[in-house]
């Protein structure tokens, strides 16, 4: 909280504290893409390119996180 963003409701809390494990889990992920990976925009016209660059990056972070992950 701050003078910006005033302190939460206790209902709110609750509901914070119930998402924030998968919450964690997706925002890590995302935010492992557009930092490592500098994947900040797609770089190709059309759903199909633009979807295979998605693939390619999904893939290289789970071989990447199975490296970490064996060692």
């Amino acid at each position: 909280a701050n003078k910006h963003h005033p302190r939460l409701p206790a209902r709110l809390k609750r509901f914070n504290r119930l998402f924030a494990r998968q919450r964690f889990a997706v925002e890590t992920t995302f935010a492992t893409w557009k930092n490592r990976m500098r994947l900040r925009a797609i770089r190709y016209r059309g759903l199909a390119k633009a979807a295979g660059q998605i693939l390619i990056a999904a893939m290289a972070f789970n071989m990447r996180r199975w490296v970490t992950l064996t060692t």
